[in-house]
Formats: C-alpha cells, sequence, structure tokens
C-alpha cells in the first residue's frame, strides 16, 4: 500500500523581539534544533539543543527541550504504557531503540534497518537465525504485514511502512470514519477520512520532538487518515493543511499514477497555499525555515522547492518573513495557483 504522510506545520518561526548581541538566542536555537530533529538527524539537532537556555522558553516549548535531552542526551526513553502487552511493548521498545540510534548516527539507517529487522523477526519467533545473523533476517516488507496482523489481534492499529529517511511505526486504539467534499484547484473530491485517537506511538517524528510536532494523517489511493487530535475541525489546519493539501495527494494518485513522493508534496503544499488564507504567512513562514536541498527529505524539499518557486514567480529577491507579508493574499494564493497548473501542464505532456 502506497502511503503519503502530511506532518504537522511547525508554529510561527519569527522571533518575538531582538537579541542583544553575544546572547543567546534560545527560541531560535530551539526552533533550529526541531528544524534538525524533524530531518531525523538529532547529532546535529542536539547543538543547538544544548545552547539553549530553558528560562528563556515558553512553558511548553521547556518541556519538549527537557524532554528531548533526558531522550537523547541523558539516554533515558520513555517508559512504555502500563497497560500495553508484553508483546507488542517489546515491538515498540524495539523501534524507539532503532530510532535513537540512527537519529544520533551511532548506526547508520542501512545498519539499523537490518537489526530492526533482526529484532522484530525474532519477536515473532520467526525461523533464519535471525539473533545470530541479522543479515538474512527477512526484510521489513515481508515482516510489517505479520506484525500488522499480530496487532489486529489484540485490537490494536498499527502503521508501518518509510517516512523518510527512516522506518514508520505508529500504534493507536481508536477509529472512526467519515466523508468530506474538498474543492481542489482541479475540481471537487469527495473523500473518506478516517480519524484516529489514543495513540500510543505518534512515529518517529514524535518520539523525536517528543510529539512537539508529528505526523498530522496520511493519504491512501482509497482513503484519507487523520490524528484527530492534531486538528481542530473548523480550523484552515484542518480544512487546508490537511483535508486540501491530503485530497490533492488523492486525486494525484488517480491523475499522476506513480508520481515520486517529493513530488506529490511539492503539489500538494502549493493547494494549501492556494487556498490559506488567516494561516497564509505562517505557512510560508513555516515552509522557508524548515526547507532543504536533499530531495530524499520529501517534506523539506518540497518546502523549500515551493518557498523559491513562488518568490521567483513574484519576483521577490531573498524575502524575508516580512517581506512576505507586504504580498497580498489573494496574490500569493493566485501565484501557488499557476505554479500548480504549471506543473500540472507539464506532467500531462510528458506522459
Amino acid at each position: 500500500m502506497r502511503i503519503v504522510f502530511a506532518l504537522l506545520s511547525l508554529l510561527p518561526v519569527v522571533a518575538s523581539g531582538a537579541t542583544p548581541p553575544g546572547a543567546v538566542d534560545s527560541s531560535a536555537e530551539f526552533r533550529a534544533a526541531g528544524a534538525l530533529a524533524m530531518q531525523a538527524d538529532m547529532k546535529a539537532a542536539l547543538v543547538h539543543l544544548l545552547r539553549v537556555q530553558p528560562a528563556a522558553l515558553a512553558e511548553d516549548r521547556r518541556r519538549v527541550w527537557g524532554c528531548m535531552r533526558e531522550r537523547f542526551v541523558e539516554k533515558k526513553p520513555p517508559p512504555l504504557p502500563v497497560d500495553l502487552d508484553p508483546w507488542a511493548a517489546r515491538v515498540l521498545s524495539t523501534y524507539r531503540r532503532y530510532w535513537t540510534h540512527v537519529m544520533l548516527g551511532t548506526q547508520t539507517a542501512a545498519q539499523g534497518e537490518r537489526e530492526l529487522a533482526a529484532t522484530l523477526a525474532t519477536t515473532l519467533a520467526l525461523p533464519a537465525g535471525a539473533e545470530a545473523a541479522p543479515e538474512i533476517a527477512p526484510g521489513m516488507d515481508k515482516l510489517e504485514p505479520l506484525l500488522s496482523a499480530k496487532f489486529d489481534a489484540r485490537g490494536l492499529h498499527a502503521l508501518f511502512g518509510v517516512t523518510a529517511p527512516l522506518r514508520e511505526f505508529m500504534l493507536w486504539r481508536k477509529q472512526s470514519d467519515q466523508t468530506y467534499d474538498i474543492d481542489l484547484p482541479s475540481g471537487r473530491e469527495a473523500v473518506h477520512v478516517t480519524m484516529m485517537e489514543d495513540f500510543l506511538s505518534l512515529g518517529w517524528l514524535g518520539y523525536a520532538v517528543c510529539d512537539y510536532h508529528h505526523t498530522g494523517g496520511w493519504a491512501t489511493p482509497e482513503r484519507l487518515f487523520a490524528v484527530r487530535s492534531a486538528y481542530d475541525l473548523d480550523s484552515e489546519s484542518f480544512k487546508v493543511s490537511y483535508l486540501a493539501h491530503e485530497g490533492q495527494h488523492f486525486s494525484d494518485y488517480r491523475r499522476f499514477p506513480g508520481l515520486a513522493q517529493p513530488d506529490l508534496e511539492y503539489r500538494a503544499k502549493l493547494v494549501e497555499l492556494s487556498k490559506a488564507d488567516t494561516s497564509l504567512y505562517e505557512l510560508i513562514a513555516a515552509f522557508a525555515a524548515n526547507g532543504s536541498a536533499n530531495r530524499e527529505q520529501p517534506h523539506p524539499w518540497s518546502d523549500r522547492q515551493v518557498v523559491n518557486d513562488l518568490a521567483a514567480k513574484l519576483a521577490l529577491d531573498a524575502p524575508t518573513p516580512e517581506t512576505w507579508k507586504r504580498v497580498p493574499v489573494a496574490q500569493i494564493q493566485a501565484a501557488a495557483r499557476d505554479l500548480l497548473e504549471q506543473d500540472s501542464r507539464r506532467r500531462a505532456a510528458d506522459r
């Protein structure tokens, strides 16, 4: 099953006031740490995190700062849920250990995945000498359906696969189905949404930043999935950054089958900017703050590409958050629609 993930947007990235020369801008350091953690580079993130003066942070960020220090500096993982059965707890602990090792750079992604597969094969009581020879353990693509079936038998819901650059594992207890009609630039989409609640694991991103940010949902060719606690259902965050974003994925699966994840994210983020009103400048600031030139990281790459293309379209040279705010909302929305239409025409011509 092909899955595309949508990350929750970062909080506004503009500092609230000037920082005296020579002083540490703790808010900026916290944001830098979060941006690197979202790229699974915890080793680099900790350089910034350890510069933070926690007293300078708001209470929620101070909590996250302390949690990340405990988790990745003091190497103290959070306690496992007390009501989780021993087998499920072992699986969760195995993923947490894998995420930690790879994010801190003590293992490469390939080494971590081999060890993850070997440990999970043993947990599933599979033969093949997984403990003695991790390289011959069954691959993750074979193990994940077996793990999913075991979680189903326990009345739990699990998601596996990859949220680049790491193997994903989300686990929750409750879900319900709803249908929404979504207006996209290309037309109206009626889509089914599964609302998920009562999470035991919010994936590697949630683990990296102590659930301060995490995956807000994803799309499959059949339906959308939403982390219910992530959204006010009347907000633009839900209607635009989730429904319109994910609805565009849903549409693109049919219109441009086989489209790579970075390109899917690029198109969906253009849709966000074409529809956002009250959250528009905040979205642009978040995209600008978290961009990456590495196409292997689909979300940061698409953040950067969208901002660069939009700035070029509007003839803005190295714009700052204040520069963007001088451009009318309607003009930015129209430019985003134009970029999406150009991309669609090019892809249609290449087929």
